[in-house]
């Protein structure tokens, strides 16, 4: 039995729709290997569809699963900003002294994983374990930094703050993403879900009245990011990875979800 229409579900059928316009677009991008970076676009472009995916079934299922159904636009906005980040540029060599930050990130992943286990006294075989992940980091930069100076690139350095990520792929919509993040983390934003402030902290505890209060609204934050992943994905690809021009259609989809997510209540 299908279920009733509403304006979400009308704007989650849309957005299945946009991410069906990039599932269909990848196979079409000519994924040669030119640098280590345009491969990684194509996992990263995967992993955006996916999260997109997340959104849909859990707005689906149930208006009270948002603060998870927001993580995951979180999540696929982040993926194709960093996404973006790497291949910003023409230069072959320095989007793979870029796509290397992504290990400098995780060496100094596994350093802490490996002093936390040290001041836990945690057994030799997990802190050998922890220690060869880290090491398996270290000797991919080190081979790589060969070849970028060979090549004339610069030096691999530390992934820029995602802050600094946006900034840089021009991207706008800081506050949309922001607001995920509140909702994403244990803040009023998500608090509010649950419970009425005022009730909540007034002298008479008896009126408090804790419960799910979801609303169709609460969706607007991960509707609109999970949009905004995937167009902003379209672009990139066909701005740096040489793929098909965004078509109208896909502007259509963008737009209509827009449009879609003002009428929710």
């Amino acid at each position: 039995m299908s279920q009733p229409s509403s304006p979400l579900r009308d704007s989650l059928a849309l957005l299945a729709d946009l991410r069906k316009e990039m599932e269909e677009l990848l196979p079409s991008v000519n994924w040669s290997t030119r640098c280590h970076a345009d491969s990684e676009v194509l996992a990263f472009m995967q992993l955006v569809i996916g999260n997109v995916a997340a959104i849909e079934i859990l707005a689906n299922a149930d208006v009270r699963l948002v603060v998870a159904g927001t993580a995951a636009s979180r999540a696929a906005y982040e993926e194709v900003v960093t996404a973006a980040w790497m291949v910003w540029t023409d230069d072959l060599g320095e989007r793979d002294r870029r796509w290397m930050a992504l290990f400098v990130d995780e060496e100094k992943f596994w350093r802490t994983m490996v002093d936390e286990a040290r001041k836990r006294k945690d057994r030799d075989e997990v802190i050998k374990d922890l220690t060869r992940q880290g090491t398996r980091a270290t000797s991919i930069i080190a081979q790589v930094q060969r070849q970028l100076v060979a090549a004339g690139a610069g030096r691999v350095e530390q992934m820029p703050s995602f802050d600094k990520r946006l900034e840089q792929v021009g991207q706008p919509h800081y506050v949309v993403y922001k607001t995920a993040c509140q909702f994403t983390h244990p803040a009023t934003r998500s608090l509010a879900l649950v419970r009425d402030l005022g009730d909540a902290h007034s002298n008479d505890v008896r009126v408090a009245d804790y419960g799910y209060r979801t609303t169709e609204k609460d969706w607007t934050t991960a509707v609109l990011l999970g949009a905004e992943s995937l167009w902003f994905g379209l672009e990139t690809l066909a701005t740096w990875m040489g793929a098909p021009p965004v078509t109208k259609p896909a502007t259509d989809l963008f737009n209509a979800i827009v449009t879609k997510v003002r009428t929710f209540k």
